[in-house]
């Protein structure tokens, strides 16, 4: 069992977790679930691993590594999104609120991130600027990684293997998440959120 009764290791809390800095491994954390939200984090597991199964390219999601047994209940280890300093990367919902990458930058990445999830066959059911980090690189550019938020929590999931109810559903999805980019970020008004080459 893994000990995070240490309040230092809390990094903080989601709409559905709590998160703490794996004791042992300073690049990986851990997910705590309350007891009445096991069975989403369960699927959400088990759509990390058919992921993996299949091949899809993990490079915009971090990894998962299991289930564990902690002191504050069951708990799930993933990669921990750190830049180049070892700091927590910051959210997307943070630079979208930010002068700095460009807009134009920002909105390409936006969008490099969307056209990754089509490609992969990979289905968010919540893409919220808190969900996705923006990894800094050496180089200063960012890299955005998925850390909550992908899989499935509809009864009818299984029809996501075929491609054009996953492309209806994927699509369906991500006009939500254009409209709050608006809702909450007036200026992505100006800007196009689709496929480069739509």
């Amino acid at each position: 069992m893994i000990n995070l009764d240490d309040e230092t290791l809390f990094i903080g809390s989601g709409s559905r977790r709590h998160c703490y800095h794996h004791p042992d491994d300073p690049n990986l954390c851990i997910k705590i679930t309350p007891e009445d939200r096991q069975r989403q984090q369960n699927r959400e597991a088990r759509y990390y691993r058919r992921m993996a199964r299949r091949g899809a390219s993990m490079k915009h999601v971090a990894k998962y590594h299991g289930r564990v047994n902690t002191s504050r209940g069951p708990g799930h280890i993933y990669d921990l999104v750190l830049d180049p300093d070892g700091s927590i990367s910051k959210s997307l919902a943070d630079y979208l609120n930010e002068e700095k990458p460009s807009r134009e930058e920002l909105v390409r990445l936006i969008v490099d991130l969307k056209d990754h999830l089509l490609k992969e066959r990979i289905m968010f059911y919540d893409l919220n600027g808190n969900n996705v980090l923006c990894q800094e690189k050496v180089d200063g550019s960012l890299h955005f990684m998925f850390i909550d938020g992908l899989g499935e929590i509809v009864a009818l999931a299984f029809l996501n293997v075929f491609r054009a109810w996953f492309l209806r559903t994927f699509n369906r999805r991500w006009v939500r998440v254009v409209r709050r980019f608006h809702r909450c970020h007036p200026w992505t008004t100006e800007y196009s959120f689709d496929s480069q080459d739509s």
